[in-house]
């Protein structure tokens, strides 16, 4: 059952709807106070900033904002019990939400709070480990992609949701796309305590948890990076990428066009080992991609260029 509340917020009344969602850390070491409350703001203000837009789109619903508070502290694991309270803006918008959550989870899945709280909890992984992906943007593309590919086999691996772990990371990247370096600071302030501790966010309770972030990565995740001139970027994997020109001799001078997302041809960046011949010999290839865009004055994006990373394992 899906059940609800009313709350006055700044002299409005709203419909809430709360969920349970726990965040630990798992480190021995001693660790200041105010590491810890400097990390649990962080992790507030990455919730107030994106879930809302984050399940609005994955599951069409209209959350108006959502609101964390903590309702227990354990000592020894440093778990934090915290309640999430999605907040809509009329009972109308609240039983339409509670029409999607249930077509969505499907009606074999009548607790409604506890495979909500498994949405959030996912979603809120995805979010930590995009941002890890944005920390790590000066690394190899392969560590980059290892962190999304970490979060991506997590969601999959869940049955008791119907969740696509692709879709959802692609939901997480679109959203933050546009305040890269904010979601960064965020989630490096987050895994601040254990960076430097040796130790790892574990979100979840009991057999449900997850790490969202490997910890061998963990430890070497920066303390902080700039993003203010770094481009918008996008990864699609396992799509038809049509060759519009070639040179046999060197990785520079090639050209691709991808329907219904680089429709006019653009430079084709290509990995230094690739085979130059085989792929000359193709008119359309498939390939996992990521494209680099310009970002217009009104918002809108333009395909600047197609970087090829790899090709799909399949």
């Amino acid at each position: 059952m899906i059940t609800k509340s009313f709350s006055v917020v700044d002299e409005k009344e709203y419909s809430v709807f709360s969920v349970k969602h726990e965040f630990r850390y798992t480190f021995d070491e001693p660790v200041l106070v105010a590491d810890l409350i400097t990390s649990l703001k962080a992790y507030e203000t990455l919730t107030s900033s994106y879930l809302p837009a984050i399940l609005n789109n994955l599951l069409e619903v209209k959350i108006q904002k959502i609101q964390v508070a903590v309702s227990e502290i354990e000592r020894g694991s440093f778990l934090e019990k915290l309640i999430f309270n999605l907040f809509f803006k009329d009972e109308a918008a609240f039983n339409e939400f509670c029409l999607k959550i249930r077509k969505f989870l499907g009606t074999e899945n009548q607790d409604g709070n506890i495979n909500m709280s498994r949405i959030i909890m996912l979603a809120m992984g995805t979010l930590l480990g995009v941002g890890a992906g944005y920390l790590l943007f000066q690394s190899p593309q392969e560590k980059q992609q290892a962190v999304t590919n970490n979060i991506i086999t997590v969601i999959n691996a869940d049955d008791s949701i119907r969740l696509d772990g692709e879709h959802l990371v692609q939901v997480v990247k679109e959203v933050t796309g546009g305040s890269k370096q904010k979601t960064a600071d965020n989630v490096a302030k987050v895994y601040a305590p254990a960076n430097k501790n040796n130790g790892n966010v574990i979100l979840g309770a009991d057999d449900t948890r997850i790490e969202p972030v490997a910890q061998e990565t963990v430890v070497t995740l920066p303390k902080e990076v700039d993003l203010r001139n770094t481009p918008l970027t996008e990864d699609y994997d396992d799509i038809d990428v049509q060759i519009r020109a070639t040179d046999r001799d060197k990785n520079t001078g090639w050209y691709a066009v991808i329907d219904q997302i680089v429709p006019s041809r653009v430079r084709l960046e290509l990995p230094d080992d690739i085979d130059l011949n085989m792929l000359a010999n193709n008119a359309t290839i498939r390939a996992n991609v990521t494209i680099e865009y310009d970002l217009k004055k009104n918002g809108s994006r333009k395909p600047k260029k197609v970087i090829l990373t790899s090709f799909p394992s399949n």
